[in-house]
């Protein structure tokens, strides 16, 4: 008996050293991971590996917390979170969700590689997801979610990012660029795995209608998706890197459209098709109002 009590022993201890206050490596360990964006919460990005490696798979855990740690210094993690509004007039109360609780996308800053994931909901605020980054180079990952109050109201959605690198490992795949380099490019655009370039092509696919100065609203409608295709998706990421989602209508292929500063845009419609991920990216110029 004394030799189980001892041998369960550090693993009580290991436990209860998880409940005291983060000594200052681990707080320089939070800070590290914690990404930007946020006001009402927090949201911390792990990786294992801890640096991602080009061409092999990387288990991403994304975990929600309150604004305010707890009294002792330890992190209160966010239990409650409400489905993301996916369809629906911005004049009806009652507009359709859909229960995906998180968006994320991972898109190197050059914006040539475009993987967009729903995590999973595990528990005590963390998501669970899986990438497999074909490209070294520099990355932002950007997580959507609307955290909820349990039997109150749900708070408005944040958007998270986080900065990373990826390393080359084993691949000799060319490294992505450190910043965007776009141009107009020509619509309709090429569609293929991952909206990259080298991609498995699908045909092509217009965006009509995007505004085209800053501060107009419009309703952008996405035209000649391939047959069996369902749930478009919309999205921009500016020059300056910062990434905008935009909220599909009814119909599934028109989207309320408005972009707040002039610059250039990358603007992705991307779906599922045959289970794999495709896309579309576009390069439209927004300018001053």
């Amino acid at each position: 008996m004394k030799r189980l009590i001892l041998a369960t022993l550090p693993l009580f201890l290991t436990g209860c050293e998880q409940t005291r206050p983060p000594s200052p490596e681990a707080l320089k360990k939070i800070a590290a991971r914690t990404a930007i964006g946020t006001t009402l919460t927090k949201l911390e990005a792990r990786s294992q590996p801890e640096i991602p490696r080009a061409g092999e798979v990387s288990i991403w855990d994304l975990k929600v917390f309150n604004i305010k740690d707890k009294p002792d210094g330890t992190r209160q993690e966010w239990k409650f979170f409400a489905p993301l509004p996916q369809a629906g007039s911005k004049d009806s109360a009652a507009s359709s969700t859909t229960e995906v609780l998180m968006n994320a996308w991972l898109i190197s800053r050059d914006g040539a590689v475009f993987l967009p994931a729903r995590p999973s909901y595990k528990a005590y605020g963390s998501f669970v997801t899986d990438w497999t980054i074909p490209r070294p180079g520099p990355y932002t990952l950007f997580v959507e979610y609307q955290p909820a109050i349990k039997g109150e109201k749900a708070l408005p959605i944040e958007m998270a990012r986080w900065n990373f690198r990826v390393a080359a490992g084993d691949s000799s795949a060319k490294p992505v660029r450190n910043a965007p380099h776009w141009k107009p490019s020509r619509n309709p655009s090429p569609i293929t795995l991952h909206g990259a370039r080298d991609g498995e092509p699908a045909g092509t696919l217009s965006i009509e209608k995007l505004p085209s100065k800053a501060g107009e609203k419009g309703v952008a409608v996405v035209k000649g998706a391939p047959a069996g295709v369902r749930d478009i998706e919309l999205v921009a990421l500016s020059e300056g890197g910062s990434l905008f989602h935009f909220r599909a209508l009814p119909d599934g292929t028109s989207f309320e459209v408005s972009f707040p500063k002039s610059a250039m845009y990358r603007v992705w419609a991307y779906f599922s098709l045959n289970g794999a991920p495709y896309a579309a990216p576009l390069n439209h110029w927004v300018s001053s109002s």
